[in-house]
């Protein structure tokens, strides 16, 4: 006697087990982005201790002061910004620096060359609700220079001027750098012109300690004589 064995699936089977994969593919597609994001999350954390170590060496070689934001105002070009100032300081030989392939900035089309290019501003630069829109430029970092107000420099002069660390008196408390579209990162360029949230709707803080933190823009204090702004 000859006995049949059925070989393959019916169509009802493969559309059950297609159905399966869809399902979790679904539910895994959030869970992967969100690794990913993480991953990039962290990886800046570890950019902007990198820069804050480049700021204490700055500072220590001139006069216990940080670069000013700008070293002209207004800033014409990136190689104004502070970042241009501490290049050599976090590890990078002047001639590495290169517009367009290996700059400040984090434009369509850059790679991840440096600290100063968050790996998720690299893909998608996403505003601060309160600013709306990004600048152009793509910085990923913007200096807090907010502390030179409590010292009674203002207006324009804040952007020329540095900080002296021994002026900070709560450096674990006090916002140093900060995640936005220019190199201005103090309370009004994050919370009104360039802040960022690349990092699952918030943003790294380094302080004036070296340790860096992740907040929501909603969790930021909201006067500028805040001590998370203005040191004192």
């Amino acid at each position: 006697m000859i006995h049949s064995s059925r070989c393959g699936f019916s169509l009802t089977e493969l559309l059950v087990t297609l159905s399966i994969i869809v399902i979790l593919t679904v539910l895994l597609v959030p869970t992967v982005r969100n690794s990913l994001e993480a991953t990039r999350q962290t990886k800046c954390a570890s950019q902007l201790r990198q820069i804050g170590m480049g700021l204490f060496s700055y500072a220590a070689e001139n006069g216990g002061k940080l670069p000013p934001t700008s070293s002209v105002y207004p800033p014409t070009d990136e190689k104004d910004a502070w970042g241009r100032a501490i290049w050599t300081y976090v590890g990078y030989p002047e001639s590495a620096f290169s517009y367009l392939r290996n700059d400040l900035l984090a434009k369509a089309g850059a790679k991840q060359d440096n600290v100063f290019r968050c790996p998720s501003t690299l893909i998608k630069s996403t505003a601060n609700p309160s600013v709306g829109t990004v600048n152009s430029n793509r910085f990923s970092y913007g200096l807090n220079f907010s502390p030179l107000a409590a010292m009674g420099i203002t207006g324009e002069a804040k952007w020329t001027a540095g900080i002296p660390l021994a002026s900070i008196s709560r450096p674990a408390a006090t916002a140093m750098v900060t995640e936005d579209s220019f190199c201005r990162g103090d309370w009004w360029g994050y919370t009104l012109y360039f802040g960022l949230i690349p990092h699952q709707g918030g943003a790294n803080v380094l302080f004036f300690d070296g340790h860096v933190q992740w907040f929501r823009p909603s969790d930021l204090p909201e006067k500028e004589s805040d001590p998370f702004w203005g040191g004192i």
